[in-house]
């Protein structure tokens, strides 16, 4: 079971890094139609959501039942996840953002990169250092 989430959620790491890159190559055409852009937003806000729900409610509190004796492992599991609350509540913001909306590419690029880059990083971090918690 343990082998199961960590591999299904590191799938999903790599299935967001992919949907990213494909936003930006569509963002990048500049291609008049935005349809397909919303198409991969819907995309991408479901398995982020699925991916989040996972986190929260399996990954992370198996890992402070794990860390139970280790203070500093806490502490440093707390850290991260005040910093991924705000990377979440941004990338929903986001989405909202562009949810059922006329997108201007100018702006989306903009917010689309900054995005991007958060999420990327964070990925990065799970996969390095969060997963061994596990």
């Amino acid at each position: 079971m343990a082998y199961d989430l960590t591999k299904k959620l590191r799938l999903q790491h790599k299935i967001i890094k992919k949907i990213l890159n494909d936003i930006q190559t569509l963002t990048n055409s500049n291609s008049e139609s935005t349809t397909e852009i919303s198409e991969k937003l819907k995309s991408f806000r479901k398995i982020l959501v699925e991916h989040i729900h996972m986190e929260n409610k399996v990954l992370y509190p198996k890992i402070f039942k794990n860390l139970e004796n280790d203070r500093m492992g806490i502490k440093s599991i707390n850290i991260l996840l005040s910093e991924m609350k705000k990377i979440e509540e941004k990338t929903i913001s986001f989405l909202n953002k562009y949810n059922n909306s006329k997108i201007k590419l100018s702006q989306f690029k903009t917010d689309l990169d900054e995005v991007s880059h958060l999420l990327t990083t964070r990925i990065k971090l799970e996969d390095e250092c969060v997963m061994q918690y596990w």
